[in-house]
């Protein structure tokens, strides 16, 4: 649990989704297999306002202010369909992370990748649900056919200590599109 000195970031991004594929032939899907989780985060100083970022690798930087373990659990995805057949990842740009009782902030930007999970600086930036980001090709290793997700986390300095999910009132889920070709 969070200390007076902690700001808990969540029990995760929950993480929508969606599936769009030919009508016959293919059997496709979308499981989860992790929300994105930023774990427990310090307060070093106040205000606490800063930024933490997490790649889809789930190393996580702290910038100034906060502090932490550096260690999260990115959001992931299985894409499940037949090997060869292409695929577009598509992503909203941002999330918001409440807290119940009132409190906010954003996830923005938000970074993908596709069968590797790729560091912040190396990770696509996600431009909205409506834009493709990756263009891939299943394989026929289904632990190539996953999806990975991180980004970057802007608590304010008026941000108070708690645990902040997307799914609490006042939040936004992330959003992910996989069409498969």
């Amino acid at each position: 649990m969070c200390k007076l000195s902690k700001l808990c970031l969540g029990l995760g991004l929950a993480l929508l989704y969606t599936l769009i594929g030919p009508l016959l032939g293919h059997a496709q899907s979308l499981s989860l297999i992790d929300d994105m989780n930023f774990g427990i985060t310090d307060v070093a100083n106040n205000p606490p306002g800063g930024t933490v970022q997490m790649g889809p690798d789930a190393a996580i930087t702290y910038g100034s202010n906060l502090n932490g373990t550096g260690t999260g659990v990115a959001g992931k995805v299985q894409l499940t369909g037949t090997t060869g057949q292409g695929i577009e990842i598509r992503c909203s740009s941002s999330a918001t992370l409440a807290k119940a009782g009132g409190g906010s902030f954003n996830l923005t930007p938000v970074k993908a990748s596709f069968t590797t999970a790729q560091t912040y600086a190396t990770a696509t930036d996600c431009n909205g649900a409506g834009v493709t980001v990756i263009n891939g090709t299943l394989s026929a290793n289904a632990t190539d056919n996953i999806a990975y997700f991180g980004g970057q986390l802007d608590v304010g300095a008026s941000t108070v200590q708690g645990m902040y999910d997307t799914s609490t009132m006042g939040g936004t889920p992330l959003t992910i599109t996989v069409i498969f070709n």
